[in-house]
């Protein structure tokens, strides 16, 4: 059962650290990176989406101005399969851009909030090892090929829409490989230990004085 160290009695207390030791250090660790994390994710969702709709509007401008109705037919198409991205962002969007607001820096830094930051983290590392994964590359890809290949069958327009295939690809591809990994990188090191504190102390022994490093963790 988690509780919290406000009020507890000396012994209590003693006991609450020893359930959930440094858990002061441990939420610091969790809320400093998430919300850098949430910086760059909020950067590249912004990024992209604008990229999304710049791509749909050359795509439909393309089109509009086209003669061959099967070349205006795929430009049209692939105009609309641009929107994707940005619909995607919208309504799917990078869950540590609200989960770094909900770790409140004044909320007192017990058995309770550490849990709490460790569900944050973790589900917020899953998301983002899930975008950049194997499958991720395979579908766009696949989409791409698939989709291209079927307007170049349905409308004898093979080179229009392999380029057209092949840019989105290739755009599909930079947004995966500029996805923030903030999170998962934070949760890596958050397994190894890395949220210690150093701090520099009084070094006294009996013929020496000076300072140490020493490590909390």
């Amino acid at each position: 059962m988690l509780t919290t160290l406000v009020g507890l009695s000396a012994p209590s207390m003693a006991a609450a650290q020893e359930r959930c030791p440094d858990a002061e250090a441990r939420v610091r660790f969790i809320r400093e990176h998430l919300q850098r994390d949430a910086a760059n994710a909020r950067t590249w969702s912004l990024g992209w989406g604008l990229t999304s709709v710049a791509v749909a509007g050359g795509s439909f401008t393309f089109a509009a101005f086209e003669s061959d109705a099967h070349s205006r037919t795929s430009d049209y198409i692939w105009g609309g399969v641009s929107l994707l991205p940005a619909a995607i962002l919208l309504l799917f969007p990078l869950r540590v851009m609200r989960d770094a607001r909900a770790l409140d820096a004044t909320a007192p830094a017990d058995c309770a909030a550490l849990a709490h930051a460790e569900e944050l983290l973790e589900r917020d590392a899953e998301q983002e090892a899930a975008g950049i994964a194997w499958y991720s590359h395979a579908l766009v890809i696949g989409f791409n090929v698939g989709l291209g290949a079927t307007l170049g069958y349905a409308l004898d327009d093979w080179g229009n829409n392999a380029l057209s295939a092949g840019i989105g690809i290739a755009l599909s591809e930079a947004q995966i490989l500029t996805q923030p990994t903030g999170a998962l990188r934070a949760r890596d090191a958050y397994h190894a230990g890395a949220f210690a504190e150093w701090h520099l102390v009084p070094l006294v022994l009996p013929h020496a004085r000076g300072l140490a490093v020493a490590a909390r963790f």
